[in-house]
């Protein structure tokens, strides 16, 4: 819970907004960008208070050095290193490639490489923000322009490498988006950057390969099912909602623009699957935000009937397995004796999970009770390595090998569950250890 609260807080300051690009007679190329939930759209500010992103990178220049690289779609810019220049248009160019397997965008059309700025601290991330917005803000943001030249992508660096990442891979699929349709409609682009971030970069190889990301389903199965004080969003007014209504319904819009997003990909039935293909194919790349709406509705949505398409949404919500459902579920069969279809649901559990030591540990239980025991050691050994409690996982594993009769593991497990949680394994480790010395004195 408290991490669904942080990551609402973080989506809270950087829920991105749509309106139309400054007029041709505007003094400044002002950005259109995130937005503060309690003061609403960033004002355009004129060249008297603000610094465009050139006049600003003179000054950036004074303060520090900036390291640069250049890759087949980025130009990286950052005070950091010349190394970590490079990892992060390698880490770009990983997204880029991700991303384009779902959209299949013409990247020919690209006139402009994608800029990606990235501050070794917060506090001159927040002075060259301020100074283009009027705002500062914990979380990245990406700042557009009319002049695809001038378009940013801009971050700093975290302690927490994970969350740079997410952070990281949720504006980079914005800005992504954004360099091939200049105004999309916001479910898309909430949805879809929702769709990404919990995928998983791979230094060693240069990829990111893609991971569904259920952060958002307990929450929105939660309000489909009535079990929320929020209420589902129609989803007729979520496809034509805009920036300054969804962000006083961010508890709802967010969980539910990723849903819908997710409905459109797997739901079993094509109609739906075709409606985001085509979606990704009719959008204007210069159209107004409105504009795109317009074509959506006529060439897109006005072939499904929107009271089935909201009733299919419900029931695939309602149906879709969580990691934790599917660790529930498993545990429920394995108590009923149904040990194949428990191993089955584990086995979806931990594809959802891999890092979790939990469905490995019910998979050596589910071993165990099958008598397969080089198995059952396999999963207990990958549970422990994963973070099991250490006491409980040995005094498993100690079960395990003296069924198996290796009588000397089954002496080491036992030993080490006695060790750790004496309370807890002392007089069953010890009823076990009798039985080998017996067995052993017997020559069994």
């Amino acid at each position: 819970m408290k991490k669904y609260i942080a990551l609402l807080i973080t989506l809270m300051l950087t829920l991105s907004a749509f309106s139309q690009e400054v007029s041709p007679d505007t003094q400044a190329d002002t950005p259109t960008t995130s937005k503060e939930i309690q003061t609403g759209e960033t004002s355009p500010t004129t060249s008297t208070d603000t610094q465009t992103a050139d006049t600003q990178e003179e000054s950036n220049k004074a303060v520090a050095k900036l390291y640069t690289a250049t890759s087949t779609h980025y130009y990286v810019k950052t005070d950091i290193s010349e190394d970590f220049a490079n990892k992060i248009a390698t880490f770009m160019e990983a997204l880029f490639s991700l991303a384009n397997k779902t959209f299949r965008f013409d990247t020919e059309s690209l006139t402009e490489t994608l800029n990606v700025r990235i501050f070794t601290s917060q506090d001159d991330y927040d002075t060259y923000i301020k100074r283009l917005t009027g705002t500062t803000r914990d979380s990245f943001i990406y700042l557009h322009y009319s002049t695809p030249s001038k378009r940013e992508l801009v971050a700093y660096q975290k302690e927490d490498t994970e969350e740079f990442y997410r952070q990281l891979m949720h504006q980079g699929t914005i800005q992504f988006l954004r360099a091939f349709i200049s105004n999309p409609p916001l479910w898309l682009q909430e949805g879809m950057a929702v769709f990404f971030e919990a995928s998983e970069y791979s230094p060693q190889d240069g990829t990111i390969n893609y991971k569904e990301n259920l952060m958002w389903l307990e929450s929105l199965k939660n309000i489909v099912e009535g079990n929320s004080t929020y209420s589902l969003i129609p989803l007729s007014e979520l496809l034509d909602m805009e920036m300054d209504e969804a962000s006083q319904k961010l508890e709802t819009y967010y969980p539910e623009a990723w849903g819908f997003v997710s409905f459109l990909t797997y739901e079993w039935n094509k109609d739906y699957n075709r409606a985001l293909w085509d979606t990704f194919k009719v959008l204007s790349p210069d159209a107004t935000y409105q504009e795109n709406q317009t074509i959506l509705k006529k060439r897109v949505f006005a072939w499904l009937k929107s009271e089935q398409m909201e009733t299919d949404f419900k029931s695939y919500i309602k149906n879709k397995k969580s990691f934790r459902n599917l660790l529930e579920d498993g545990i429920s069969l394995y108590k009923e004796g149904k040990l194949k279809e428990a191993q089955e649901t584990f086995v979806k559990a931990s594809k959802l999970n891999p890092d979790h030591f939990a469905p490995y540990y019910y998979l050596g239980l589910a071993a165990y009770a099958q008598s397969d025991y080089s198995l059952a050691e396999y999963y207990y050994s990958t549970a422990l390595e994963k973070g099991a409690d250490k006491a409980i996982t040995s005094y498993a594993l100690g079960v395990n090998a003296y069924a198996s009769q290796d009588y000397d593991k089954a002496k080491e497990y036992l030993n080490t569950a006695k060790e750790l949680s004496p309370e807890d394994y002392g007089t069953k480790a010890d009823t076990i250890l009798t039985k080998i010395t017996e067995k052993e004195q017997t020559g069994m």
